[in-house]
């Protein structure tokens, strides 16, 4: 498949993502199966409907995979919508235009509902929306001035959980901002729930091992995949560490590569995982080591010479366990 058919097939993708993602208000059948996820039900009770009125076309709007039918069967739908019906159209016909990289149609939607709504119950998703457009389009300072205010305007905790994630998502890019938009991202990364636990040690442990910090970077991905094992990027993040790990220039000559298997706060569980790995023929063992200020205890498998025997078996050993391993540096 070329490149340009790929791009099409994955933005044809993530337009019914956009879509078919679910609303809290209860629709009629065919939108409330949509909201459950249950797409072939959902079609099924919409060819079943002897009616054609608005909750029939919004469904139809949203079942659509074609791109261009979607926001043509949206638009169709607000002309005709009132009150929360059209709210939530106006966010499904933005949401469609992000998902096509439309920008500049994306903007003119966002200008339309806050003119139609200024004060709506979706403002808050759109405000993310056209912070998310002006983050693409590069203008860094009106994004940092815009967070600032939705975070001062926020009237709800999620928004402002939301407003604080985004400001150090974005600053920790700055060298400038880095230092306290770390501090904000472990604040969030340490709290026992919430909707930005995830992405902060997403961020944190990425940030770590692009700059060679890789016992912290190894420490917030061990804690990710212990909180969150199915999240997203998890793989890919296991990746970059592992890669960072392995294109360090120089190593000191009484060094070698180990794959770890774990970091844990007590040594308990730490020799529980140890003792998951006697049947390896490489050696397995539990260091203690101190990490962002705490005491830790590390589990390893093998010493090897170079990266590449590390990280082949890595692979051995994720094929094997079906878990996910890094290669670290001692």
């Amino acid at each position: 498949m070329s490149s340009s058919a790929l791009g099409k097939k994955m933005g044809a993708r993530l337009l019914f993502l956009a879509l078919i993602a679910p609303f809290p208000t209860v629709w009629s059948s065919p939108n409330t199966l949509v909201d459950q996820g249950k797409i072939e039900e959902a079609r099924d009770a919409l060819a079943e409907e002897t009616t054609t009125g608005f909750e029939s076309a919004f469904a139809e709007a949203r079942l659509s995979q074609s791109g261009a039918e979607s926001i043509s069967a949206l638009k169709r739908v607000l002309a005709t919508a009132k009150g929360a019906a059209k709210e939530r159209v106006f966010l499904l016909l933005a949401r469609a235009f992000q998902a096509a990289a439309d920008r500049q149609r994306l903007a003119s939607t966002i200008t339309d509902y806050i003119a139609a709504f200024p004060r709506g119950e979706l403002r808050p998703a759109m405000d993310r929306l056209s912070l998310y457009n002006s983050e693409v389009s590069g203008d860094t300072g009106v994004v940092r001035r815009r967070i600032e205010k939705l975070a001062k305007d926020a009237t709800s905790e999620s928004m402002s959980a939301w407003a604080g994630f985004t400001r150090a998502r974005i600053g920790i890019r700055s060298k400038k901002t880095a230092p306290s938009s770390r501090e904000s991202l472990r604040a969030i990364s340490g709290q026992p729930t919430g909707d930005y636990v995830a992405p902060a040690l997403y961020l944190l442990a990425l940030d770590d091992a692009a700059t060679g910090e890789l016992d912290r970077a190894t420490l917030n991905y061990s804690i990710l995949r212990e909180m969150y094992p199915h999240a997203v990027g998890i793989e890919d993040l296991i990746d970059k560490i592992s890669k960072s790990v392995g294109s360090q220039k120089k190593k000191r000559a009484e060094s070698f590569y180990s794959v770890q298997a774990g970091v844990f706060s007590t040594k308990a569980a730490a020799n529980r995982q140890r003792g998951l790995f006697k049947k390896q023929r490489d050696k397995s063992e539990v260091v203690k080591a101190r990490i962002e200020g705490g005491e830790r205890f590390i589990v390893y498998i093998g010493q090897y010479d170079t990266w590449a025997k590390a990280n082949a078996a890595r692979l051995n050993l994720q094929r094997v366990y079906n878990e996910l391993f890094l290669v670290v540096a001692r």
